[in-house]
């Protein structure tokens, strides 16, 4: 199978122009293609706190956090082919606002208590709560030059919340919470590629190598996946006083005894987005597999035309070169546009008698099919001249005598003369007719 040049270029050339013959360059008009995934798992992750502010505190919290990231991302880029013949350029260009990338955290956070008057101790869950986070960013391109940072997605402690509630115990014993929770969160993108067909490009002027179809109906599909890593940080600082009233006792607190920086990092987590898309292509269609012009007299000529049908969306570009004694066209180049026809026609003039073979070869900036054959086939003739008799005659009209010669009896003529000449012209173009009929 033949394979054609995949090659990252930063401007797309317009298809408005084409060279006139197949081996100058073509450009199919550049098409917007979009990546997409959707709900890629950055990091799942629990962090517990101890007890404070310590075991034999009177009143102490216990902190448990769940925490979830989940990565959208949508990619848009402008791809185009550009080549001659079997070559050619995949061409992938950045536009402006390419690229987008959603961040979306939910944060479970539970706080568990515990107090100890000496003649009362209780312990409990107190409180839960669910908190979601998002961030977005945008930026041009799908790929990146080295490796670098293509995007930065954060969550800033900006987004804080802040938290007050009561938990009443009995009817002499109440809790009381208050504080603020902020998230900060940063998602680094980068190590991006494209691979089509197992090869990758990760640089502006790298090429990699696609396989053609096996067949050209005017599109070339495209499977691409676009590939990158994603780095994440995520802490959540949470500061909390919390304070109990008992009736009897009154009420005490504990004061900023919390300052909780609780941070969870995760490493390198692969991103993938798919696409599937369609090319064009110059498609070449040549319905005539074989050409005979049949018999033909040596000194005259006949023709046939051949119809060539573009079936792709880029303008079909080609050329004829003719073999064989007696052949040759009318026109040797040619083009059409999408379910347009161009015409070749094939003469042949045979120069001997006998049968003469040749062929047609058409080539076109197809890049599936860029050379088709097809076979011609001819016969000469030569029509013989009559030869008349060149015996003389007498004066008395007597045919094939010499004067003076005897008749043995006879008269030796007809009561017409006969005109020997007439008859074998006659019979010469008796023929000539036979053998025309048989064309």
């Amino acid at each position: 199978m033949r394979t054609v040049l995949f090659a990252l270029a930063a401007t797309c050339v317009s298809s408005s122009a084409f060279a006139a013959t197949p081996n100058d360059s073509w450009t199919t008009e550049a098409s917007e293609v979009e990546f997409k995934a959707t709900d890629a798992q950055l990091f799942k992750g629990q962090g517990y706190t101890m007890w404070l502010p310590d075991e034999t505190s009177t009143v102490r919290v216990k902190l448990t956090v769940d925490t979830n990231a989940l990565l959208d991302l949508s990619l848009l880029g402008d791809a185009a082919l550009t080549g001659q013949a079997t070559e050619l350029e995949h061409a992938w260009t950045g536009l402006t606002d390419g690229g987008s990338a959603d961040l979306a955290v939910r944060t479970d956070i539970l706080f568990d208590a515990y107090v100890d008057f000496g003649s009362f101790i209780w312990s409990n869950r107190v409180w839960g709560q669910s908190f979601d986070w998002s961030g977005a960013s945008n930026f041009d391109s799908l790929l990146i030059a080295g490796g670098s940072m293509l995007a930065n997605v954060a969550i800033t402690p900006e987004d804080f919340v802040d938290v007050g509630f009561e938990v009443p115990l009995d009817t002499d014993l109440m809790f009381t919470f208050d504080g603020r929770i902020a998230p900060d969160c940063s998602t680094n993108i980068s190590g991006t590629n494209i691979v089509t067909n197992d090869q990758s490009i990760s640089f502006q002027g790298e090429q990699a190598l696609l396989e053609t179809p096996d067949t050209n109906r005017g599109t070339m599909p495209v499977d691409a996946q676009w590939r990158g890593t994603a780095t994440s940080t995520f802490s959540l600082n949470i500061t909390l006083e919390v304070g109990a009233c008992y009736s009897t006792w009154g009420c005490i607190s504990s004061g900023d005894f919390l300052t909780y920086p609780w941070q969870l990092e995760q490493g390198e987590v692969n991103l993938l987005a798919q696409s599937h898309f369609n090319h064009a292509l110059p498609a070449v269609d040549v319905r005539t597999t074989t050409v005979n012009l049949g018999e033909i007299e040596v000194g005259d000529s006949d023709s046939m035309d051949i119809t060539i049908r573009d079936l792709g969306d880029v303008k079909l570009v080609g050329q004829v070169d003719v073999e064989g004694q007696g052949f040759d066209v009318v026109n040797s180049t040619f083009t059409a546009m999408k379910n347009d026809d161009a015409v070749i026609t094939v003469v042949f003039a045979p120069e001997d008698e006998g049968s003469s073979v040749g062929t047609l070869t058409i080539h076109t900036n197809d890049p599936v099919h860029p050379e088709i054959v097809v076979p011609l086939r001819g016969e000469g003739f030569v029509v013989e001249t009559p030869i008349a008799d060149d015996t003389g005659d007498d004066t008395n009209g007597e045919v094939g005598l010499e004067p003076g010669a005897e008749t043995g009896g006879r008269c030796g003529c007809s009561s017409q003369p006969t005109n020997a000449s007439g008859l074998v012209g006659l019979l010469g173009l008796v023929a000539l007719l036979a053998r025309r009929a048989r064309r």
